[in-house]
């Protein structure tokens, strides 16, 4: 990556930290990487970070992996089916969110049940729309526009 590239891929990132509303700390932990590194990153003073570490910014930043390998001008071929075994825990961080959003409280409420995956999906794409806010990636957990299975 030379010096532009750098900029341009921080920026990206801190964007959609920023969209995520995650701050520097918050995203320290739930990435795993120190603040102070992903702040270098995010002003283009050192370059995209290993496989791994984007996987997680996808996760923590509710973006397409995919959309992070673009920018970072990365390709990760061994990484779809990876992503594809952390479906299940992205709809659940994504279903969590939105339980915890004040706004969609009685949207959630269980009584006490567990909700399918097809449900929760439901849920977390109601959200997407009202809020304008991507959470999880339609092409993520779909083929031919059926949920897929495993």
């Amino acid at each position: 990556m030379n010096n532009q590239e750098k900029q341009e891929f921080g920026a990206f990132l801190r964007r959609i930290r920023e969209e995520a509303r995650l701050s520097l700390r918050e995203a320290e932990k739930q990435v795993g990487i120190s603040n102070s590194y992903l702040y270098q990153i995010e002003r283009g003073e050192r370059g995209a970070p290993k496989l791994e570490v984007l996987r997680k910014m996808a996760v923590a930043y509710k973006v397409p992996y995919e959309s992070i390998l673009s920018a970072a001008q990365l390709d990760d071929p061994a990484g779809r089916e990876d992503f594809f075994d952390n479906i299940d825990d992205e709809l659940e961080r994504a279903f969590e969110y939105v339980r915890k959003d004040k706004k969609f409280k009685f949207g959630t409420q269980m009584n006490g049940r567990e909700l399918t995956p097809e449900a929760k999906r439901f849920i977390v794409e109601m959200y997407q729309k009202f809020e304008d806010r991507k959470l999880i990636g339609e092409e993520k957990g779909t083929t031919n526009g059926r949920t897929r299975t495993q």
